[in-house]
């Protein structure tokens, strides 16, 4: 008897396709951030633990970690890398994916979840932030609101995650460090109106307390509102520094199940990923000038939230999805004990048996993700007096601090707006 071809390509499919990043892989990579080992971390990474089927996450993880080690233009390649290959994918032909409906997911390359495709921009423009060119770092911005636009018309706008408002908050610094104000106000509204309505609602994050007052301030400034007396206070000698606390690592995807029923009364399971939080010692970071304590951050953009939002949001079309792939299969399966049948008479239930076990085998859920972003993104704004300052960076916990400070020397210009960065990662 000669079983038919694609009893073997049922069979065989389930381990091409379940081929991934290695747990072992990820538990080396997170200990090396924990330990803020940059460069340890980047000489684990290699891209053929990844394979050809996870470019995406390659480049991203090596994207965040070279910008961690400050090598801001080499990340600026690799999220270039990232970003070009995401949209190659996101337009690709739906007949390209036959294998990954029929199969899982995992045969398919990562394309990336929504929001990652619109967070590689932010950390692009952090990159040339670090770099002092504030043009680009605009132009990554608005990128971001220009892509969430596109992908959201795909959901007939029932998505949740619409607008990034800390985006708009970091374009509206970036302007106003230009002088720009009439574009800052603008986006210091846009801002404090997403903070108010999604940002509130879905991921309970407040805006920063001092942004009613930036947008007040360059709406001033701008001509856009009238001058309050005594209201407006302008900067003297002093200058600004802004602080981005990284804190965290990005919840990690895992499988669910949930059991249909199938035509003839069979039941089937369907897996479908995730998110689950990693805890985190650090609730924010008390910032320290000379010595002199200047306050705590805020939070601005909870990452966690959003990617656990973002997946919830669209597990009904995925579970539609996943429901239309186990009744394909349960025909395919009963359609290859048929034809065995008829070929040898007695063989079709076991061959049918096969090729179901076999498909049931290969329904496991995507768990691939950009692993390598921090949990939470918190802000801090302060004004200092023109010179060289020394900027400790205290990360807090519960109970006091949770890790070691980060100490930077930086130089504040009057007028001028200085970023500086720091991130914990357990």
């Amino acid at each position: 008897m000669r079983v038919p071809f694609i009893v073997f390509v049922i069979l065989f499919l389930p381990w091409i396709s379940g081929c991934g990043v290695s747990q072992r892989y990820y538990i080396r990579l997170d200990h090396a951030l924990a330990g803020q080992d940059y460069e340890g971390a980047l000489e684990i990474l290699k891209p053929e633990e990844y394979g050809d089927r996870n470019e995406v996450l390659y480049n991203l993880d090596r994207g965040t970690l070279l910008q961690l080690a400050e090598d801001f233009t080499g990340s600026i390649t690799h999220f270039d890398r990232a970003d070009k290959k995401m949209d190659e994918l996101y337009t690709v032909s739906i007949t390209k994916l036959t294998e990954s409906f029929v199969v899982n997911d995992n045969a398919a390359p990562y394309e990336g979840e929504d929001f990652e495709k619109a967070l590689v921009n932010m950390f692009q423009a952090l990159n040339y932030i670090w770099l002092g060119d504030l043009d680009e770092a605009l132009v990554e911005c608005r990128r971001v609101n220009t892509k969430l636009g596109i992908l959201n018309q795909k959901y007939e706008k029932k998505n949740i995650y619409r607008e990034d408002a800390f985006v708009r908050y970091l374009a509206g610094i970036l302007y106003e460090a230009r002088g720009e104000d009439n574009d800052a106000y603008i986006s210091y509204k846009k801002a404090l109106k997403i903070y108010r309505t999604d940002y509130s609602e879905f991921y309970g994050t407040e805006e920063p307390p001092w942004l009613e007052e930036d947008m007040r301030r360059t709406g001033i400034r701008s001509g856009v509102l009238e001058r309050e007396a005594g209201r407006v206070q302008e900067g003297g000698e002093n200058g600004e520094i802004v602080v981005i606390f990284f804190n965290g690592l990005s919840p990690r995807k895992v499988e669910d199940h949930l059991a249909i029923l199938l035509p003839g009364e069979k039941l089937a399971k369907i897996a479908f990923p995730v998110f689950q939080p990693v805890s985190r010692r650090a609730t924010s970071a008390r910032i320290y000038a000379d010595g002199q304590d200047m306050g705590e951050t805020v939070l601005a953009e909870d990452i966690e939230a959003i990617a656990i939002k973002n997946l919830e949001d669209r597990r009904g079309r995925a579970i539609l999805k996943l429901g239309t792939r186990q009744a394909v299969k349960y025909l395919i399966s009963k359609g290859i004990g048929d034809i065995a049948e008829k070929r040898a008479r007695g063989m079709g239930q076991l061959v049918g048996f096969l090729a179901s076990a076999a498909l049931a085998a290969a329904e496991v859920a995507d768990v691939r993700s950009w692993r390598t972003l921090p949990a939470q993104i918190q802000v801090g704004r302060f004004s200092l007096p023109s010179g060289m300052h020394e900027i400790t960076i205290q990360p807090m916990g519960h109970g006091g601090f949770s890790s070691s400070p980060i100490v930077k020397n930086v130089l504040v210009r009057k007028g001028r707006i200085t970023f500086v960065s720091a991130r914990v990662n357990d």
